[in-house]
């Protein structure tokens, strides 16, 4: 899986046009994120906040949840307990067959493409429509999210054109607004006809026994209250204690997702009611992998409220996107969470795919530590033996030459002389045989020809010879 992702971010590089829409499309959320933050008066404070909130709900996460639990079924929910993938697609499948389902619409939910739930759905044959315009689009590629905000950042209208073309018969102009247009038109009789909506849940409110689903496109609302059943499929660390915590929660989610002061749609959800909404209300909390991951040294990850903040300023994301990801999670946040989740042997190669830059963990709105997370899962795939054997043996010959200085002195000059011949302008482009292997995907910058213990060494010696005035 390493070598899988190593090949399609290498592809992922090479495609100059990607690169260019990626970093278009990041730069409106982060540019609003950077305006809004300077209206925010005092975000530094509410940033502290809000990373303490989501400390204090981990540590007593076990209670949090027996009182949500028990208020949501107090108010007619059905709870369902999914302590993995597996039993999540089984819990929402026995819904619909119970219920004879044959059309369901699904508001945007990163959990349920991380449960993989529409596929289950659809094998059953269920007719499933993402209603969310990014995931919509997504679903007729046949593609999975590129972002956890902005599922289809990788495509361009063009693009997105010739989908509707060949997916809905669309015939109209290649303009965002047109097609968004007939993606509205194509989907209004989905709502109408659909029997179950499924949607994910932003956070839930612990002493309200609700939850809220937050959209810029009204599709949650409709999704929610339109179908005759409801199903919420909620991970169990998306909670909050009351409601103070939950506005602290949305002013800093909007803000550093989109640069909104709040998202257009905030929809509380609870019960089924009599007189109008759905007759049946189904509410699933999947663990998958986070309880191990609370009882971890990395639980500070479960901090995170997929705001997409992280991929937005990621220098590396901006290049390669999410589609080389081995799960539907990317960015940093995906580098730190899919790892957790899946094993280092499956999920080993992003970790490496940073630069270290730590811009990650400036703008996280809750505080991750996601650089030193990063750096935490490195040296577990070292102790791990993870890797390739040249990469393990060239990182100890490495660490062995900088334990011996008249070592490194001697490797200094070698490199100084035996790369000189390869340069041009200042950098090395191509090396032969096993170092070509790192200037094949990075260049490699031309070594000084004096090193900087030299040069000091001489200026010592000039100070010395230089008589005093």
């Amino acid at each position: 899986m390493e070598n899988s992702f190593h090949t399609t971010t290498q592809k992922a590089c090479a495609d100059s046009a990607l690169g260019e829409k990626l970093r278009n499309a990041t730069d409106r959320p982060r540019a609003g994120r950077e305006t809004i933050c300077r209206e925010f008066d005092g975000v530094e404070r509410f940033r502290d906040l809000a990373a303490g909130l989501r400390d204090d709900v981990l540590a007593g996460l076990d209670g949090y949840l027996s009182e949500f639990v028990e208020r949501t079924e107090a108010a007619g929910v059905r709870v369902h307990w999914a302590s993995d993938a597996h039993a999540a697609q089984r819990a929402i499948l026995g819904v619909a067959r119970e219920q004879g389902v044959e059309r369901i619409v699904k508001s945007k939910s990163m959990l349920t493409e991380e449960i993989d739930l529409s596929p289950v759905l659809e094998a059953d044959g269920i007719d499933v429509v993402e209603t969310d315009l990014g995931e919509f689009i997504i679903q007729l590629a046949g593609q999975k999210p590129s972002h956890i905000v902005m599922p289809a950042v990788h495509l361009s209208a063009a693009e997105v054109h010739e989908i509707f073309r060949h997916k809905i018969g669309y015939r109209g102009a290649a303009d965002a607004e047109a097609l968004t247009k007939a993606a509205r038109d194509h989907l209004r009789g989905k709502f109408a006809a659909a029997q179950m909506g499924i949607s994910g849940v932003n956070f839930a409110i612990a002493d309200q026994g609700a939850w809220t689903i937050c959209t810029n496109e009204g599709n949650g609302r409709y999704v929610a209250g339109l179908p005759r059943i409801y199903v919420a499929v909620m991970g169990l660390e998306r909670i909050v204690r009351d409601g103070p915590d939950a506005a602290v929660i949305l002013k800093l989610l909007a803000r550093f997702a989109t640069g909104q002061r709040i998202t257009q749609y905030v929809n509380v959800a609870r019960g089924p009611c009599a007189h109008d909404g759905p007759e049946q209300v189904h509410l699933v909390i999947v663990d998958n992998g986070r309880s191990r991951i609370l009882g971890g040294d990395k639980w500070s990850m479960l901090r995170c409220i997929r705001c997409g903040a992280c991929l937005n300023v990621c220098p590396v994301f901006r290049y390669i996107g999410g589609q080389s990801f081995p799960g539907c999670y990317s960015g940093p946040m995906g580098k730190v969470l899919l790892p957790l989740q899946k094993g280092l042997e499956i999920a080993g190669g992003p970790p490496k795919a940073c630069s270290l830059c730590g811009v990650c963990g400036d703008v996280c709105p809750v505080k991750i530590p996601l650089p030193e997370l990063l750096l935490e899962l490195r040296n577990d795939l070292a102790e791990g033996g993870h890797g390739s054997v040249m990469e393990r043996m060239g990182m100890k010959l490495g660490a062995w030459v900088f334990q011996h200085p008249l070592v490194y002195r001697l490797a200094q000059r070698v490199a100084r002389f035996g790369l000189r011949p390869f340069g041009k302008e200042g950098w090395v482009e191509k090396l032969p045989s096993i170092p070509g292997e790192w200037t094949r995907v990075k260049d490699l910058p031309l070594p000084a020809k004096r090193s900087y213990l030299a040069r000091r060494a001489r200026q010592r010696d000039d100070k010395k010879e230089t008589p005093n005035g």
